[in-house]
């Protein structure tokens, strides 16, 4: 007695059908996808165990690696997306440059490693990137208002990020930006010094920078004691001095911002 065919069984019509749409679209994204999908895996995995690495110099013996850090990290970034480290890259490049780090800092921030997406969004919105005579595209401008909305802005100094971090402390889930946890400390310690050394004209320390210093020291050790172990290695972008890039010397000019915009200033006019 002949079996009769499931409706879920394909036939064999259906299933050469089915693989002649995989040949032309699946098959042809998969060849040109697949590295890339894999490259920004592992550019999110690397990124995230620098952010570990980054971690364990909030101690007062490595505190000025920070700075040091992310000051490299920024133009490095610009220049990766502008260059190739020894040539200058056409428009289209840097497009695409553009968009990998778009990926990257959205997969960042879906895992939560919020160091990396606030250093990628830094460099995005650089002047000398925002000087490029490249149209922003609709994702580009939807992930800077996504990012906006989760940690305010440069002008407000990122109060957004600076409350979720006090609130949301999970070293092992919640990475925060250390460029912002470190520059707020350093400026409230500031603010707290000046309240006391003129108590008289000032009167007490208010409450408010008090609470919130104790509140954002409270993150720094908290992070510190549960990486200051962390032996990861930092990726290049942290660790290279920018201005010994090969494109970086050739332009004239004194200082990291300088030569960026005469860089940029090349690539408007090709």
């Amino acid at each position: 007695m002949k079996k009769s065919k499931s409706n879920d069984e394909l036939t064999i019509a259906q299933k050469k059908k089915l693989l002649r749409r995989r040949s032309l679209g699946d098959l042809v994204r998969n060849m040109f996808s697949s590295d890339y999908d894999i490259k920004l895996d592992e550019s999110v995995a690397n990124m995230r165990k620098s952010t570990y690495r980054i971690y364990s110099f909030m101690n007062k013996e490595h505190e000025d690696l920070i700075p040091l850090s992310i000051n490299n990290a920024i133009p490095n970034l610009i220049l990766v997306l502008l260059t190739d480290g020894s040539k200058i890259l056409p428009k289209l490049l840097i497009r695409s440059n553009i968009n990998y780090y778009l990926n990257l800092a959205k997969m960042a921030y879906d895992t939560n490693d919020h160091n990396t997406v606030i250093l990628i969004r830094a460099a995005l919105l650089h002047t000398a990137i925002e000087r490029l005579n490249i149209k922003r595209s609709r994702k580009f401008n939807e992930y800077m208002k996504l990012f906006e909305e989760k940690y305010g802005s440069f002008q407000n100094s990122h109060k957004i990020h600076l409350n979720d971090m006090i609130k949301n402390i999970n070293p092992s889930s919640y990475l925060p930006s250390v460029m912002i946890l470190m520059i707020h400390i350093k400026k409230l310690m500031a603010y707290e010094k000046e309240y006391v050394r003129n108590r008289r004209s000032f009167g007490e320390v208010p409450l408010s920078i008090t609470t919130t210093l104790e509140n954002l020291t409270n993150v720094k050790n908290t992070y510190l004691q549960t990486y200051e172990h962390s032996y990861d290695t930092l990726v290049n972008l942290y660790t290279e001095d920018p201005m010994e890039n090969n494109v970086m010397q050739m332009l004239e000019g004194k200082g990291i911002d300088v030569k960026l915009f005469k860089l940029v200033n090349i690539i408007n006019k090709t």
